[in-house]
C-alpha cells in the first residue's frame, strides 16, 4: 500500500484532482464576486480549460525529470543491520545454526543462504574467542569437530558433553604427547602427488619463519632439501612394510647417509638401496628424485644432508618418534559418523605445533577425497574446524585455494586471529584471497591500524549524513544589521572510525555477512545455551580428562577416558 501511495500511478492523478479543484474553485469566485450570473456561465467550457491548465502544469512538473539514483545515499549507503535483515538466513531450527552473536545466527543450509559456512574471527586478546565463539557453536553438536585447543581448555569443558551425545572423541596432544593418540602422516601421504604436497608442507614448517619469500639462495638449497625428502620418502613407501612407514624410517634412512668430498665415487648404505630399486624398477619415482638429488657435488650434498638433519632432529626424541610411529586417528572416517578431534597445541612453546599444521593439512586432503567418492560428492556429515590461535599453529602453502573449495565438501573453516596482521604476515598478498572467501567475518574487539582500519573501511563502509550549519556576524559599520546565513549538505562518514572500532565495548562485536549490512550486537553469552549446564563451567564432575589405555589383545586402537573428579 505505501509503495503504491509513493508512485507515480497514484501521485499524477492525485494532484491533477487537487490542482483541477483549485482552478474550479478561483472560477467560482472571480464569478461570484464580478456578480456574473450563475445561469449564464459555461461551466463546461470553464471545466475543459480547469482541465488543459491543469494537465499542463503537472506534464511541466514531471516531464523530464529523472530519478535520482543515489538520493539520500550519495556519499555512501551503509547502514547498521536490523533483526528482519537476517531472518531469510536463519534456520528455525535453532541448533541448525551458526552462532555468531546474541542476535545473529546463520544456517548452515548453504542451499537455503547462498552463503559458505568459513567464518573468519578476528579478536585480540582477552576479547573472547573462545569463549564467545569456539564454546558456543561446540555447544550446537551440529556436525563433527575439529578443534585446536591451546592449552586443552576445550576437551576439559566439552568432552563429556560430547562423549555423552554420541561423539566419538579423539585427542592428538603435543604437550603431553604420552596421552595422545598416534599420528602418521605417511599412512596418508602415499602417491608421489602427496609426497610433494607433504614434503613442500614439513619445509615451510620447519623453516623457522613462515614467511613465503625467500632469498635465491635460501631458495636453492630448500629446492635440494625437496628433492632429498621426495627420493627417501617415496623409497619408504615403495619398498617398506606398512609398520616402517613412517618418519622414523626417513630418520633412518638419513642416520645411513654418507657423502665424501674426496671421494666422489663412494657409495654410502643409502646409495646401494637406490641402486639395488633402480635395478628392479627403472621408473621408481624415488630413484629419479634421488639421482636428482646425487647431481650435486660432495660439499654441497654433505650441506644438504645437515639442513635435512637440522629439520628431522626433532624425531630423535623419543616421544615424538613414538607419537609418530603409527596411526590411530582414522582422519578419513571423521565426515562418516559424530567425531569431535581435539588437537592440543602449546600456547607457550610452538616446538612441536608444526605437527599438528601437517595433521591439519592431511586431514583436508583426506576428507576432500573422502567427499568426492561420495554420491553427492560432500561428506556425509559437516565437519566444522574451528581452528583457534590458527597463526600459532603452522603454515598452510594451499589455504588460498583449499578455501574455495572445501566449502561444496561440506568441510567448514573457522578461523581465529588475534588482528588481521596475523594474517597478512602469514599469507602476505594471499591474505586478501582466504578473508574473501569467508563470506562471514565477526569482529570481537581489537586495536591495531591495520585491523581497525579494515573493520572501519571494509566491513563497515561508508553512510551518507546530513550536516547542518549556520553563520552570521557584522562590523561596526553595518548599523546592527548583522548577516545570518544557513546551509544543509550530505557528506560521508564510517558507521564507526577507526578509533571507535578500537573503543567498542567488551560486550559487544560485529559481524559482517556478505550481501547484508553489517550487525553491531552483544556477544553470545555461552550461559544462556542449553548445553551449558553439560559442560564443566557449570559443574566441575563434567570434567573430561583422556588417557591413553594399554594394549588389550592386540587391539588397533585401544584407549581409555577418566574422569579423575570422581562421581
Amino acid at each position: 500500500m505505501k509503495k503504491a501511495i509513493k508512485s507515480k500511478l497514484f501521485i499524477i492523478p492525485f494532484l491533477f484532482l487537487i490542482t483541477f479543484g483549485i482552478f474550479m474553485a478561483l472560477t467560482y469566485m472571480v464569478v461570484s464576486k464580478l456578480k456574473y450570473p450563475m445561469s449564464l456561465m459555461n461551466w463546461e467550457t470553464a471545466a475543459e480549460i480547469s482541465a488543459a491548465v491543469s494537465a499542463l502544469l503537472i506534464l511541466m512538473r514531471f516531464h523530464g525529470s529523472k530519478k535520482r539514483e543515489y538520493k539520500d545515499i550519495e556519499q555512501g549507503s551503509a547502514r547498521w543491520g536490523k533483526k528482519k535483515d537476517m531472518a531469510l538466513y536463519t534456520d528455525k531450527n535453532f541448533q541448525s545454526n551458526i552462532i555468531l552473536s546474541s542476535e545473529e545466527f546463520l544456517s548452515m543450509n548453504m542451499r537455503k543462504t547462498h552463503r559458505d559456512c568459513h567464518v573468519l574471527v578476528i579478536g585480540g586478546s582477552g576479547s573472547g574467542k573462545s569463549r564467545f565463539y569456539a564454546l558456543p557453536n561446540i555447544m550446537q553438536m551440529n556436525a563433527s569437530y575439529v578443534i585446536t585447543d591451546p592449552s586443552g581448555e576445550h576437551l576439559l569443558n566439552e568432552g563429556k558433553m560430547l562423549e555423552e551425545h554420541g561423539y566419538k572423541v579423539k585427542v592428538f596432544n603435543v604437550v603431553d604427547m604420552e596421552n595422545s593418540l598416534h599420528f602418521n602422516p605417511f599412512h596418508y601421504y602415499k602417491e608421489p602427488e602427496d609426497i610433494i604436497r607433504f614434503v613442500e608442507l614439513f619445509i615451510a614448517n620447519t623453516s623457522g619463519s613462515k614467511s613465503q619469500n625467500t632469498s635465491e639462495d635460501m631458495g636453492f638449497w630448500k629446492n635440494c632439501e625437496k628433492l632429498w625428502f621426495m627420493a627417501h620418502i617415496a623409497y619408504i613407501q615403495e619398498t617398506c612394510i606398512e609398520e616402517e612407514k613412517n618418519l622414523n624410517s626417513l630418520v633412518l634412512l638419513l642416520n645411513n647417509s654418507e657423502t665424501r668430498e674426496e671421494d666422489e665415487d663412494y657409495k654410502s648404505p643409502v646409495d646401494v638401496l637406490f641402486d639395488e630399486l633402480e635395478e628392479q624398477n627403472p621408473d621408481s619415482f624415488a630413484v629419479k628424485q634421488y639421482k636428482k638429488y646425487k647431481l650435486a657435488a660432495g660439499k654441497t650434498a654433505k650441506s644438504i644432508l645437515i639442513s635435512v638433519g637440522v629439520r628431522l632432529a626433532n624425531f630423535d626424541i623419543p616421544k615424538l618418534a613414538h607419537l609418530v610411529d603409527d596411526d590411530e586417528l582414522e582422519l578419513e572416517k571423521i565426515g562418516d559418523k559424530k567425531t569431535a578431534l581435539f588437537i592440543i597445541v602449546s600456547d607457550t612453546d610452538k616446538t612441536y605445533n608444526y605437527i599438528a599444521a601437517i595433521l591439519l593439512d592431511v586431514l583436508f586432503k583426506t576428507l576432500s577425497k573422502r567427499a568426492d567418492s561420495q554420491p553427492e560428492h560432500h561428506l556425509k556429515i559437516p565437519v566444522r574446524c574451528i581452528l583457534d590461535e590458527i597463526a600459532n599453529i603452522g603454515y598452510f602453502p594451499d589455504l588460498h585455494i583449499l578455501i574455495a573449495v572445501l566449502r561444496k565438501r561440506w568441510i567448514d573453516l573457522e578461523m581465529l586471529f588475534q588482528n588481521v596482521n596475523q594474517l597478512k604476515a602469514l599469507y602476505k598478498d594471499n591474505w586478501a584471497t582466504i578473508e574473501g572467501n569467508c563470506d562471514t567475518t565477526v569482529f570481537l574487539g581489537g586495536k591495531g591500524e591495520d585491523t581497525t582500519k579494515y573493520v572501519s573501511n571494509d566491513l563497515l563502509g561508508k553512510a551518507t549524513i546530513d550536516t547542518f550549519s549556520q553563520g552570521g556576524g557584522g562590523t561596526a559599520s553595518s548599523l546592527g544589521q548583522n548577516s545570518y546565513n544557513f546551509s544543509n549538505q550530505k557528506t560521508g562518514r564510517n558507521l564507526l572510525d577507526e578509533t571507535e572500532v578500537a573503543r567498542l565495548k567488551d560486550d559487544e562485536c560485529i559481524v559482517s555477512i556478505r550481501g547484508l549490512p553489517p550487525f553491531k550486537s552483544k556477544k553470545y553469552n555461552p550461559e544462556k545455551h542449553e548445553n551449558y549446564k553439560l559442560l564443566a563451567d557449570s559443574n566441575s564432575k563434567n570434567a573430561y580428562h583422556f588417557h591413553r589405555g594399554l594394549d588389550k589383545k592386540n587391539a588397533d586402537i585401544e584407549y581409555v577416558t577418566l574422569n579423575l573428579q570422581g562421581e
